[in-house]
């Protein structure tokens, strides 16, 4: 999908349905470096707490709930990368097509099927401190980014797909194609990440049951 152009920049200027238009985005390293160390951190922590505290297990329904949101977040996180064209085209398809950021929807499912697991009630207002300004900043930044890059084609994008709460039918956008690729998760090195949960939750599982 092609850049916009300069009229459609002009309209990125002023904002696109209410987004503001874009800007130097100051701290934007510091912010993606806190925010990839505490995803891997977080669930770590956590891990480490139970097994060293000796943390008594949740009911056995909190558990399976648990280890089935810790499945879907890693499924989610991979179905995305699986789409994902980082700088090239604005990606629309597969999950994107539900809501435009399915990746940070997929690392919150995460961290809550870790918190349903450890048991520990102050690990949800952990999480929620950790992942409000965050998450919040970086999809903020990300979106004033986009807007600047396509213009006309993200307003409508914005429009019509929903920023985490998944719309249930797919949004028809024009110009949107795209299928899942495996080459694509290996290049936005998503099994890095997800290989990293799915030790974590196996670390936690053997914590619990023996």
């Amino acid at each position: 999908m092609p850049a916009a152009s300069g009229r459609d920049r002009v309209r990125v200027e002023t904002g696109v349905d209410g987004l503001p238009a874009a800007a130097p985005l100051s701290g934007g390293r510091l912010f993606y470096r806190v925010r990839k160390t505490a995803t891997g951190a977080f669930p770590l922590a956590l891990v480490l707490i139970v097994w060293l505290a000796e943390v008594p297990a949740p009911p056995l329904s909190c558990l399976l709930i648990g280890f089935a949101l810790i499945a879907a977040g890693v499924g989610l996180r991979i179905w995305a990368g699986g789409h994902l064209v980082k700088k090239e085209v604005l990606t629309t398809s597969g999950p994107f097509a539900h809501l435009r950021h399915p990746l940070y929807l997929g690392s919150s499912i995460i961290g809550a099927g870790f918190c349903l697991v450890s048991g520990l009630w102050w690990s949800w207002a952990a999480l929620g401190f950790l992942a409000v300004p965050i998450y919040g900043w970086q999809i903020g930044a990300e979106e004033r980014l986009l807007a600047s890059r396509f213009g006309s084609a993200f307003a409508r994008y914005y429009r019509s797909v929903p920023r985490l709460i998944p719309r249930w039918r797919p949004a028809r956008l024009e110009g949107q194609r795209g299928r899942f690729r495996l080459s694509r998760v290996l290049a936005n090195r998503e099994h890095h990440w997800s290989g990293a949960i799915v030790l974590l939750a196996m670390a936690l599982w053997a914590v619990r049951a023996f």
